[in-house]
């Protein structure tokens, strides 16, 4: 015995391109039926197609305009079809009107590496660990150092905007350096800027 869901997303081979269907009185809505029992439609039509390759990926749709109670016909168009992916445009039309277009791509699934989480490898305080060379030889890296300070409760005097990943900073200029200090989860971490001679 078939759902109602099944019979809703039925469709039927009407031409090389094209296929049939027809709305289903369990998904009526107040303007035409649910959209995503129309956009199973279209899946279940594309995925069914004899050139289509690999697995539903992505499915854009548009509803132009209401569809009736009633039959309506899915022109589809194979675009292009890559060595990992296909795509596809697709028209609902009724009543020699086009309701619906969109686009859909499929993809092939591959056996590829996993994303097994590691744990981290066991290191010293930050004090005891070198300093990393820069990979990209840039004059502004040889003056920046980073160094973890003990977490202090406080709040800095002042707020604003700052980078990803701090909640807040103050500045703390001197003669010979500039310190911005930038709260995290943790702890302040300070980043030390050189005056440049």
């Amino acid at each position: 015995m078939s759902h109602n869901f099944d019979e809703a997303i039925a469709v039927e081979l009407s031409g090389p391109d094209a296929f049939t269907s027809q709305t289903h009185p369990a998904y009526a809505n107040m303007v035409g039926p649910f959209g995503g029992v129309t956009a199973g439609a279209v899946v279940r039509a594309l995925h069914q197609h004899e050139r289509s390759l690999g697995e539903p990926a992505a499915l854009t749709i548009n509803y132009v305009a209401p569809i009736a109670d009633g039959a309506w016909r899915l022109v589809v168009e194979e675009v292009r079809t890559n060595r990992s992916n296909q795509h596809w445009l697709f028209r609902i039309i009724q009543d020699e009107q086009v309701v619906t277009t969109g686009s859909m791509v499929f993809a092939a699934v591959r056996d590829t590496w996993g994303a097994t989480e590691l744990a981290p490898p066991p290191v010293g305080p930050p004090e005891e660990v070198p300093a990393a060379e820069p990979i990209i030889p840039l004059a502004w890296l040889s003056r920046s150092s980073t160094s973890r300070a003990s977490f202090k409760k406080e709040r800095p005097a002042s707020d604003r905007m700052i980078p990803r990943g701090c909640r807040s900073t103050r500045m703390m200029p001197s003669s010979s350096s500039s310190n911005l200090i930038c709260r995290e989860s943790d702890g302040w971490l300070t980043f030390s800027f050189p005056a440049a001679r």
